[in-house]
């Protein structure tokens, strides 16, 4: 909190004042009631020599009335200034407690933070928990809480990966368990190429060992995912979440959360590709170029998303929600658990390649323009070079609108 101006006087000019005040309060206390009383006083006067012999009774009883209405304003006057004392007393004593309290969140904001560049995963966890705390407690401390543990995921897990030092070890590379990414094999005859076409085990299997992380995700990333996942702010809902979360160029593969408050999350070309998000809110979150191959979905909310240019194969969307998602020239031909009727509530085009078990059915009608209610935002900067390995593919233009593959 910042201290009040007045407070950084010097100390003779602020004795002075306070010397001042005092007096003045004498002054009130002593002298006002009797300007109060002075029409009083007067009559008493008059009545003293009016009369040749004034009634001594009579005169001691207009006295009276005068002393008595002096002492009750002076009674009315002290405690009032008692009462603004007290008040003012409590005042600076809420002060100096919202100091106290914000000295304290600033030592635990700064402890928990480096806690997080601790070797041991222990310490990290209790400071990504510590963290959590704060934002809880503190509303204000709420967005640089978020920053830094979205900052900390940035940097501990991009993509592309870290290499490794060369005195690091690895753990041992873990293979993805079986059955999580396959199907029993469902084979379709197509009449004309004499080829079998659907989803396959072996190429799902194929594409989970392409796609999911050999190693499971880091405890921490995992822990920071969950914290950031269970946050009592949304994006665009309230004063303290006005900007995107922004977990772009991140290694999440393998991440589990189950009901995650992805709303308004910037996920430019992140990679999800085997994390089970089972009802999990990517309402007004940034999907584009974002991997989220073999991916479990299940009643997971993508309502009014763009999923333009996202990365969906082999993909598990079982009764997700995607009224008013943007799917035009997405490839769905191996996503699994899609229905005709979350197809209906979705915009797609012709470019839109649907799951063969859905090609022979009835289209829904899209409409004429089948544009986003909500264009997608300007996509963030391209990481750094310590962090991004040099490539020859050419990078898409960020200013420009994601556009359909052609046919």
């Amino acid at each position: 909190m910042k201290r009040p101006d007045w407070l950084k006087l010097p100390p003779p000019v602020v004795f002075g004042l306070i010397v001042a005040g005092v007096l003045g309060l004498g002054w009130a206390v002593v002298y006002l009631p009797q300007l109060q009383t002075a029409s009083l006083q007067k009559g008493v006067e008059d009545y003293r020599s009016s009369l040749p012999q004034p009634d001594p009774k009579e005169l001691a009883t207009l006295e009276k009335g005068r002393i008595d209405s002096e002492n009750a304003i002076r009674a009315a006057l002290i405690q009032g200034l008692g009462g603004t004392a007290i008040l003012v007393s409590i005042y600076f004593t809420y002060r100096n407690l919202k100091v106290a309290e914000d000295k304290q969140v600033t030592e635990r904001f700064s402890k928990a933070v480096e806690m997080l560049s601790n070797v041991s995963m222990h310490t990290r966890l209790g400071g990504i928990y510590a963290l959590e705390r704060i934002a809880n407690d503190s509303d204000r401390d709420y967005p640089q809480v978020m920053e830094v543990l979205c900052a900390f995921v940035r940097e501990e897990s991009p993509w592309p990966p870290k290499k490794p030092d060369s005195g690091e070890k690895l753990g041992q590379v873990e293979k993805p368990p079986v059955g999580l990414f396959t199907l029993a094999p469902k084979r379709e005859l197509n009449q004309k190429t004499g080829v079998h076409v659907g989803l396959l085990e072996v190429e799902r299997r194929d594409r989970a060992d392409k796609f999911i992380a050999e190693q499971p995700l880091r405890t921490d990333i995992q822990a920071v995912m969950t914290v950031i996942s269970r946050r009592k702010h949304r994006y665009g809902v309230g004063e303290w979440e006005t900007q995107r979360l922004d977990l772009s160029y991140t290694d999440l593969r393998r991440l589990e959360v189950n009901k995650a408050n992805f709303t308004g999350i910037n996920l430019y070309e992140a990679h999800l590709e085997g994390a089970r998000l089972c009802e999990a809110h990517f309402e007004a979150a940034y999907l584009y170029e974002t991997h989220l191959e073999a991916a479990y979905l299940e009643r997971a909310h993508f309502g009014e998303v763009d999923l333009r240019r996202a990365h969906v194969e082999c993909a598990e969307l079982w009764e997700a929600h995607l009224k008013g998602a943007c799917l035009e020239g997405l490839n769905l031909g191996n996503v699994v658990g899609l229905t005709q009727a979350q197809l209906g509530v979705a915009t797609t085009d012709e470019h839109t390649i649907l799951p063969y078990e859905l090609r022979s059915q009835p289209q829904p009608p899209t409409p004429a323009t089948p544009t986003p209610s909500t264009p997608p935002p300007a996509p963030p900067a391209a990481p750094s070079a310590a962090t991004a390995e040099p490539s020859s593919q050419s990078t898409p233009d960020p200013s420009a609108e994601p556009q359909p593959p052609a046919t």
